[in-house]
Order: structure tokens, then sequence, then C-alpha cells
């Protein structure tokens, strides 16, 4: 029995640490070695402080005086201590664990992962996110307006052939803003008739595409969409650079292909990345599920928010070890 308790708490997503009456480890999951970075060998050699921070230790006695009495505490939010020496964000949850007739003989910890408190704070965050697209985008405008005005003083004084694209790429995302701010207040997007070709030729002036990867891209001529340009523009921006960033520094290709379709088109945006675990795709469009280290994954969620706003659908094929798929549907004209 003993055994088979062990393997279940092996199979638990959550770290699951046990400490005796004395404050030694001694027992400890697999994904509590994920977590903390000891193997069951190291931690079952020390004692719990060695999970704790400076700082926490006054609020962790507190929890532990708490529970002596028999009560269960849920879902604290404190910090801990890696092998490594990090302060990490967690949520823990500790259970006496009591006989009969005799006092407290073990403390049971379970801790969530830091990715789930990230995830708690992202959602919370969500909360407020016509405010914060309208305080972002008032701040990115003034930097923008300073460097269009330079532009425009170059362009005067200067023969530099390079700087209209300048201005034409600085107008583009005053445009990007302006959408922002429209779409925060209206919440619908602002739909037109607009050719994919140069929808396409706009992202790919726009993405910084390395020379590493091979770019191959189909033709779109004579296909017009009737969607939003610029939340579909950003869109495709959001697929490029997630495809570049998924090949990384090797040699690569980023595919992207059309087809056109009675009353659609679909486009496919591949690349020749490692592809995602099947933890990541399982949950994609939820906010901070990423494969990036740095990464908030709130960009493949907003990207599928804009595509099912503008009347469209978005797939993925995950190709473990071979790289994804991001495919949309995008109709061709107003719906009647």
């Amino acid at each position: 029995m003993k055994r088979l308790t062990e393997a279940v708490m092996d199979c638990m997503e959550d770290a699951v640490v046990v400490e005796d009456s004395t404050g030694r480890i001694c027992y400890w999951n697999q994904a509590s070695e994920r977590v903390f970075g000891y193997n069951k060998e190291e931690a079952c050699l020390n004692y719990i402080e060695v999970l704790l921070p400076e700082e926490a230790k006054g609020d962790f006695a507190k929890c532990l005086k708490q529970v002596f009495t028999g009560r269960s505490l849920l879902d604290v939010e404190t910090t801990r201590l890696t092998k490594d020496g990090r302060s990490i964000e967690v949520i823990e949850s500790f259970f006496p664990v009591k006989r009969e007739t005799e006092p407290l003989v073990a403390v049971i910890h379970i801790v969530r992962d830091p990715v789930d408190v990230r995830r708690k704070k992202a959602l919370e965050t969500l909360s407020n996110q016509p405010q914060i697209a309208l305080t972002l985008a008032h701040e990115l405008r003034n930097p923008l307006a300073a460097l269009n005005n330079i532009a425009y003083l170059l362009e005067h004084r200067l023969d530099a052939k390079h700087l209209p694209m300048m201005k034409k790429q600085l107008a583009l995302c005053d445009s990007i803003i302006t959408n922002l701010l429209e779409s925060t207040v209206t919440g619908k997007p602002q739909k037109q008739q607009v050719p994919l070709q140069e929808l396409l030729d706009q992202v790919l002036s726009l993405a910084n595409i390395p020379s590493h990867v091979q770019l191959e891209c189909g033709s779109a001529e004579s296909i017009l969409l009737w969607i939003d340009p610029a939340q579909i523009r950003q869109t495709f921006l959001n697929l490029v650079h997630n495809a570049v960033e998924a090949i990384g520094d090797k040699q690569g290709t980023l595919d992207i292909q059309i087809q056109e379709e009675q009353q659609s088109a679909r486009i496919h945006f591949s690349d020749s990345g490692p592809g995602m675990s099947d933890a990541v795709f399982k949950k994609l469009f939820q906010p901070l599920v990423t494969t990036k280290k740095k990464g908030m994954g709130l960009g493949l969620l907003t990207c599928k928010q804009l595509v099912e706003a503008n009347g469209g659908a978005i797939y993925v094929e995950n190709r473990r070890g071979h790289g994804c798929t991001f495919s949309l549907i995008l109709p061709k004209s107003a719906a009647k």
C-alpha cells in the first residue's frame, strides 16, 4: 500500500513534501524535484528550513502553529527557496497528519508550481485588459509622435531613401494603436475589404526574420478578405514572430501557404522548430501557457480572440520534433 501511495504521489503535477514532527523532510515526490531542484535523496537529508527564504520564515512559523492545532491551511501565497538559491513564488497548502491518541506526527505540504501562480495573476490581469490597453496605447503614442517628427525633419534635410519607409512603418504602428483604442471602447472589429497579398507584404516588411530562417510564402493575389486589417495584421505578426522564436538559432524554415475556398481563405504558418510538449499543446490558448522562458503566454490567446471576432477560426497542428502549423480560416466577403 505504501508503494502504491508513493506511485500516486509521483504522478501528481503539484509538489508534495512531508515533514515529520522534528521538521525533517521524510517524503519528496517527483514534482518537488522539478520545482525545487533537489532530488529525493538530497531532500530527505535536510530539514524543511532548507526551502525557506529568510523573509518567509516568520509566516511559515505562524502557519505551522495553526497546523499543530489540527487545522489545515489552503492556498497560502508565499515564497520558497530552490537548490540554486532562487526565491520563487508558490501557492502552498498545509495538512496535519495526526493519530487518534497521539499529537501531530507529520505535516503534508502541497506546493503549486510557480507557473500556476503566474497563470492566476495573468487571469486577474485580463480582467483589467481594457484599461491596460488604453494605458499602453497612450504611452506608445508619445514616442511614436516624436519619431515621426524626427523622420519628417530628416527627410527634408537629408537625401535618405529609407526615411519614407520609416515614416510608413511609423504610420502603420500608429494605426495599430488607433485600432487598439477603438476596439477597447467598442469591442467590435472595423471590417473592410482587404487584399490578402497586401496584408502579407506589410507583415513581412515589419517582421524581423533573421538570415538563418528561410522564408517561403505562397501567392495570395486576387484574394480579398472581409476583416479588420489592423487586428489581423497583428495576428499574422504574432504568428510569424512565434515561428521565428520556435526555430531559435538553428537553420530553419518559415512556410506561409494560402488556400482559397469559396467563402474563405486558409492561411497556414508552419515552422521547422521542435514542436510543443503535450502538456503545452493541450492548454495552448490559455493564459500563460507558453514554451518561452520569459513569455507570459498571452499572444496566442489574443490571436484566437481577434480571429474569432473577425468571423474566423484558428487551428493548430503539433508535430513533435518537426514544428507546428497554425492555420487561420478568414472570411472572403461580408456575411449577408
